[in-house]
């Protein structure tokens, strides 16, 4: 079976086969790095990754290991950069450029499945325009993003995210709050439920509760992740004498990471936080090893994957009562709710979660029974081929009808 995914995958991993002008640090979108290691080991599957890049102006296609890898340019023209933020065109023309240069990919690999994963960019308007059997992954909700951190492009992308619902078919999502969101949209949607493949280093981690009060952060560095809030939990802690200790990873733009470095010395905590930028998976682990909670106080979130990897881990977590999180954790029975917003609560969590050792070595053997089962990257293929044999069984062939983008 041919299986194209249409996806973002991080560029540092294809730098070698780009030859960039440029370096940049990228989402790490681990979840399709690892799914993509996995599937391309069935030796039934042969997948071919299609991704847009700013940072080349030509077509470039190569192999790595056992998938083919097809990066075609985007973003400004000659320019090797890609839209600014504040003037977001790529999204105002509904990414029409680079739906067609994916259409025209698509026809020249001929899949049996398009996989396109997310619908805040191209990927799933380009899967409905080449009018093959497709599955529309969701990882987040554009719609609870914009509220969450309002922003022109967010709220441009969310009419594409609506568009590719409303007219999409096939769906795999991973929390009831996502497949809730599809329904409401699309009353005859066809869901699957695959969860995300976390690396396979977490799967080897031993956390072991110990007498310190460390804390992790694994996130992007956006408001939505709700970091000012934990930057002033760790100030509430401090004014009731308990000194924690928390490490931040993840990247962002240099404006508001210097804005938390100025919030952290106005709180008077900027040596009680320390910022370590991006780490590999390898890096990320041995953090949840020297940690004693992990927190993330998003205020919009679906399922995010650093919760996955803490869970799998064992590193006890506290995170947001918001969008999917409820799915991946039962409040103190494998994890700690708190609601978003709320600096003091948040506090009272972290502070009572130090405290008990006992509640600690409970919530990580817990996350860690149910989330070693939930992000096996092989039961994940396994789901993600029975749905691929699922739609290509069910769908019909219908006369194609020219691949040409529709305007939103």
């Amino acid at each position: 079976m041919r299986i194209v995914w249409l996806a973002n995958y991080p560029f540092l991993r294809l730098e070698p086969h780009l030859g960039m002008r440029r370096s940049i640090d990228g989402h790490p979108s681990s979840w399709v790095v690892n799914l993509a290691a996995a599937l391309s080991r069935r030796t039934e599957i042969e997948l071919h990754i299609v991704t847009v890049c700013p940072f080349v102006r030509r077509p470039k296609a190569f192999g790595m290991g056992d998938v083919a890898f097809h990066v075609l340019p985007s973003g400004v023209p000659f320019s090797d950069r890609g839209y600014p933020w504040y003037l977001p065109l790529d999204v105002a023309c509904g990414f029409r450029g680079d739906r067609r240069r994916l259409v025209r990919a698509i026809e020249d690999i001929a899949p049996d499945i398009v996989h396109a994963f997310g619908t805040e960019g191209p990927y799933a308007l380009a899967a409905l325009d080449s009018s093959r059997p497709h599955m529309i992954h969701i990882q987040g909700v554009v719609a609870e993003c914009r509220k969450a951190e309002p922003s022109l492009r967010f709220r441009l992308a969310e009419r594409c995210e609506k568009r590719a619902i409303r007219q999409g078919k096939w769906f795999s999502c991973r929390t009831a709050f996502d497949a809730g969101y599809v329904l409401s949209l699309n009353r005859t949607a066809w869901i699957a439920n695959i969860q995300e493949a976390v690396h396979e280093t977490f799967f080897h981690v031993h956390w072991d509760p110990r007498d310190d009060n460390s804390l992790l952060f694994v996130g992007a560095m956006k408001r939505r992740k709700g970091i000012e809030d934990l930057l002033t939990a760790v100030h509430l802690l401090k004014r009731q004498s308990r000194l924690v200790h928390l490490r931040m990873v993840g990247s962002g733009t240099a404006r508001y990471q210097t804005l938390l470095r100025r919030r952290c010395r106005q709180l008077g905590i900027y040596d009680c936080v320390q910022f370590l930028g991006h780490r590999s998976s390898e890096e990320i682990a041995r953090l949840h090893e020297q940690s004693q909670a992990f927190v993330l106080p998003s205020h919009a979130e679906n399922s995010p994957n650093s919760v996955a990897e803490a869970m799998v881990a064992g590193v006890p977590v506290i995170a947001s009562r918001v969008g999917g999180i409820p799915s991946m954790i039962r409040h103190l029975e494998n994890g700690f709710l708190v609601e978003p917003k709320n600096p003091a609560a948040l506090a009272q969590a972290i502070d009572r979660l130090l405290g008990d050792a006992a509640m600690r070595k409970r919530l990580s053997a817990n996350a860690r029974s149910v989330a070693r089962v939930r992000h096996d990257a092989e039961s994940i293929v396994r789901d993600t081929v029975a749905a691929y044999e699922q739609i290509a069984c069910v769908h019909v062939a219908q006369p194609r009808q020219a691949a040409v983008p529709h305007a939103i």
